[in-house]
């Protein structure tokens, strides 16, 4: 006679072991997808939303895997459900953002990017993001304010200070947008684009 000791089905078990399986499946998708077994990755992260459906992270852990295969609305689809489990997600509002920029919604990303923000006021990338979306919109004294706070926290970001430079030239503060390419040159020596503005800015000085 043997005695025949089955594992319980998940739905059975205890909430709280239920919840450490969920973590424990997507901590390990995650794993899998920095080491590039995106299917593996994929899989364990359905394991995780198939014990709790309502997990915002496993949801958010897809939406990047869709995002880096160019499905867009797969991503999006998941990042709505991981905003829908968790309002506070902002990982998952700033990602929708860029989506949505991307496709040049960008009222809707500028949406996106105050969440994100208003969770994480010193969220830089969302700042950034929601800075281009303010130059596409022409709402150039809006992107100012953010491009200087991402400047302020990281004077050596180059993308940042070309979108200033642009935005200050647009806004007719030449000398304050000169040294921003100067600061590019410092940081790129070889930069054409920044020696080419610099060069505009010269000939546009000579009477």
């Amino acid at each position: 006679f043997f005695l025949m000791i089955r594992r319980p089905p998940r739905s059975t078990l205890p909430l709280r072991r239920q919840r450490q399986m969920c973590i424990r499946d997507s901590y390990r998708g995650e794993a899998q997808y920095l080491l590039g077994n995106f299917d593996k990755a994929l899989s364990d992260f359905n394991i995780a939303l198939s014990i709790n459906p309502n997990y915002s992270q496993a949801y958010y852990n897809t939406a990047i895997y869709y995002d880096d295969l160019n499905n867009s609305k797969l991503a999006v689809i998941n990042l709505d459900s991981a905003i829908k489990y968790n309002d506070k997600n902002f990982l998952a509002y700033e990602m929708r953002g860029k989506i949505k920029q991307k496709y040049k919604l960008h009222l809707e990303a500028i949406q996106d990017f105050d969440y994100s923000i208003s969770q994480k006021p010193n969220n830089i990338t969302a700042l950034y993001y929601r800075s281009l979306s303010y130059h596409e919109l022409g709402r150039l004294h809006s992107a100012l304010d953010d491009l200087n706070q991402v400047l302020n926290y990281d004077p050596t970001l180059v993308p940042a200070l070309f979108i200033r430079a642009d935005v200050l030239k647009s806004l007719n503060k030449i000398e304050e947008a000169k040294i921003d390419y100067e600061n590019i040159l410092s940081e790129q020596r070889n930069n054409t684009r920044a020696k080419k503005e610099l060069i505009k800015i010269k000939r546009a000085k000579r009477p």
